[in-house]
């Protein structure tokens, strides 16, 4: 009865305390691990692809991180408006939710497209100036 009990009160506690930021950071985290694992484990595809595409999943899962965390904050600030103390709770809530929804549905993706190609750039070391077509002409003909 007291096992019942404690698995009561701890379905209770997670149900009062839901915050949406926690379950996007769980998947989040998650990602960054086994999207990787599973895709090294295509045995179907070259290593170079799987190492590449492995890389961008756990980078992506990088930069969802704190952003998730950041548009959450931002939009909880809102809840500020309210006077009241009950409403306020209920609009922070709100507003955590939907800055979480904004960021996986048009900031992560920004972030990405911006920040991912320059990383594995860096990383791949693809990041050398490239020769001018005249320094190359001239060394030919010499």
């Amino acid at each position: 009865m007291a096992l019942l009990n404690t698995a009561k009160k701890i379905v209770e506690s997670i149900g009062k305390n839901t915050n949406p930021l926690y379950a996007v950071l769980a998947v989040a985290c998650a990602n960054a691990v086994f999207k990787p694992i599973s895709t090294m484990m295509d045995k179907n595809e070259k290593k170079e692809t799987k190492i590449y595409t492995a890389l961008r999943e756990f980078l992506t899962e990088c930069v969802a991180v704190p952003t998730y965390v950041i548009c959450h904050k931002v939009a909880e600030m809102g809840a500020g408006l309210y006077r009241k103390p009950n409403k306020a709770r209920r609009a922070k809530s709100n507003l955590g939710f939907l800055g979480v929804c904004i960021a996986a549905i048009f900031v992560i993706p920004a972030l990405c497209s911006v920040v991912i190609k320059p990383l594995t750039d860096i990383i791949y070391g693809k990041n050398t100036p490239k020769a001018q077509p005249s320094k190359l002409y001239t060394q030919n003909c010499n």
